[in-house]
């Protein structure tokens, strides 16, 4: 019984079988089985799987019902069944192993580690086997750090983000088996099933290393779809699928896939929506963007479309919404702008007959008792820049950031769209204040002026959050306002809030994507900023919350005996946290160990 089964559905594919087979030929990893399933193939293909059979005893010729084409997920159950081996290993029949160690590699990962159940790494998008093409080669990039091994539920996520479509995989049999195999029904994106199910169940690992050559030509499927002007319309049965799967399912977190299944499902409806005018542009492929063209301009003239500049980001940008919005031509004042948002989470639902009036952003007062700051938000004419907030968050600066107005301290804005708020805080704490803006789009190092420093950079990035710290100092007041992604909001906090000096004051905006799910979801941990929160709101009790030490608070200070316990900087540092909707307040301040006394 060999190691490794190696399964390559095959469809009139004489011109590139060949080459697909001796890939896996050249496999340093000498332990497999190749199994060929026909799919109906009308040309070339089956001599040359006969001529590879005679020529080597490991490869086997496997057919559905003679002329019968099936699709390529009942060609891939075929040839599972077929085989009794321990691992399989998914090979399209246009596509090669690149690295001669992809099979030993992967099959050296799940014997070490028992624990996994799949195995597979970043593919290379192959344009350099033609010499007729000008395009490079380019590697997968993942929305997280490889290697690294995910557990469930947290792979689904960033699986239907679109940012982190696997391919090559190794698959233990039993999972396999245990999940179902392929689902028949689902000829595109057939793969994905197979990586929803399995994620669910089981830990799966995912390598750095590159080993599977995903080969770009005019016949492959993926751009067949992009021609007809369909190529997100076929993502739909998936979702169609996934939701049904995960509804009948009694997965614990399955409410919450639910919900980033919706999401992610609504931002590629809205893509389908306007393919039929985007499929006749020569500027749109399926790895990159849509810019302005003439067959755009018409759509606009039309009103089918919303601006002129029609952003698709099909490799999944890690762009804020903000920042997608201040493109060219997707202005504030685009009066389409309130029935268009890339990903349709918390759009800005604004009637365009109310744009720009004042009485669209005047609220009751009654519902706010609100300071300065808030008056000087809806009075626009007031600033030279616009921004953009929840009315309600008012209340919560006011009562964090007063005790800091007129005084020398640096303010932090992470996240700073058009610039607005920069002027906001600059007005609200006084000419002594520093204001400091950060964010990822560098059109905003414009809003630069005397007391305003700006740096350019990803949030996400630690090196880069150490370089602007050491050029600024620790700052007094964060205001995180960026991506609002899962991993930005954690690793921000983890870089910056160590180093805030004592008092001050890190507040988080827009929390509620912790239950968006979809591009917010981009933590291997799966972890939610409200999740990190709520465990730093334990660490608040470390000196009251075991028995043993508990005791000893009540005995007055100079009194107790040993050893004080050792209690977390977190914990002597923070003096409280405030949760808000849509909002969370930590407070830096000195704390000493309790004392509980009766008088």
């Amino acid at each position: 019984m060999p190691a490794i089964a190696v399964v390559v559905p095959v469809f009139n594919a004489g011109t590139f079988l060949g080459e697909a087979i001796e890939s896996v030929r050249a496999q340093t990893f000498t332990d497999w089985e190749l199994l060929l399933v026909d799919d109906g193939s009308t040309d070339e293909s089956i001599s040359i799987a006969e001529e590879f059979c005679d020529l080597d005893s490991r490869i086997r010729l496997v057919r559905h019902d003679p002329g019968k084409n099936r699709g390529a997920p009942a060609s891939r159950n075929l040839g599972a069944r077929m085989s009794s081996a321990k691992y399989l290993a998914n090979l399209d029949h246009d596509d090669v192993f690149l690295d001669k160690r992809k099979l030993e590699d992967q099959f050296s990962i799940l014997e070490e580690k028992p624990n996994i159940a799949m195995t597979f790494g970043p593919l290379t998008v192959w344009n350099t086997w033609s010499t007729e093409t000008l395009k490079h080669d380019f590697l997968q990039l993942f929305s997280f750090r490889v290697p690294r091994e995910i557990y469930p539920p947290c792979f689904l996520p960033l699986l239907i983000s679109g940012k982190n479509d696997p391919h090559g995989y190794l698959v233990r049999r039993d999972a396999f088996e245990g999940v179902g195999g392929y689902e028949e029904g689902l000829l595109f994106l057939d793969d994905w099933p197979l990586y929803m199910k399995v994620s669910l169940q089981y830990a799966i690992y995912i390598s750095e290393k590159s080993t599977y050559g995903y080969r770009q030509h005019a016949l492959q499927q993926t751009r067949r779809a992009i021609d007809a002007g369909d190529y997100f319309t076929q993502y739909l049965p998936f979702f169609d699928f996934a939701e049904t799967y995960l509804e009948s399912s009694d997965n614990f977190h399955r409410k919450s896939l639910l919900s980033a299944m919706y999401a992610a499902r609504r931002k590629f409806e809205t893509w389908a929506k306007f393919e039929p005018i985007l499929a006749t542009t020569e500027n749109f492929d399926e790895v990159g963007y849509l810019a302005q063209n003439p067959d755009v301009q018409a759509a606009v003239a039309a009103g089918q479309v919303p601006s002129a500049r029609v952003h698709f980001d099909v490799a999944g940008s890690r762009e804020s919404r903000r920042q997608r919005r201040s493109m060219p031509g997707h202005s504030t004042s685009d009066p389409h702008r309130a029935a268009w948002t890339v990903n349709m989470i918390h759009a800005d639902r604004v009637s365009p007959a109310n744009e720009g009036s004042e009485s669209r952003r005047e609220w009751p007062d009654s519902r706010f008792q609100h300071g300065d700051l808030y008056h000087e938000f809806l009075k626009p004419k007031l600033r030279t820049r616009r921004t953009e907030k929840w009315h309600h968050y008012f209340d919560i600066y006011e009562r964090h950031f007063a005790p800091y107005r007129g005084k020398a301290v640096t303010v932090l804005e992470i996240g700073i769209y058009k610039g607005g708020s920069l002027e906001l805080w600059r007005s609200y704490f006084g000419p002594q204040a520093r204001i400091v803006g950060l964010d990822l789009d560098p059109a905003c190092a414009a809003f630069a002026e005397p007391g305003i420093e700006i740096f350019v950079g990803d949030q996400a990035d630690r090196s880069f959050l150490r370089r602007v710290l050491a050029k600024v100092g620790p700052p007094d007041i964060v205001v995180d306002d960026g991506g609002h992604t899962m991993n930005q909001q954690i690793t921000t906090f983890e870089e910056i809030y160590p180093v805030m000096p004592v008092p001050a004051v890190y507040l988080v905006e827009d929390t509620h994507t912790s239950f968006h799910g979809g591009e917010y979801a981009d933590r291997f941990d799966g972890q939610t900023f409200l999740d990190f929160a709520f465990n730093r709101s334990r660490a608040l009790h470390e000196w009251t919350m075991t028995r043993a030490n508990f005791q000893r608070l009540f005995l007055p200070p100079q009194e107790r005996r040993g050893d004080t316990p050792a209690v977390s900087e977190f914990c002597r540092r923070t003096g409280a946290l405030h949760f808000y909707d849509s909002v969370v307040v930590f407070e830096r301040q000195d704390r000493q160990e309790p004392w509980h006394e009766e008088r």
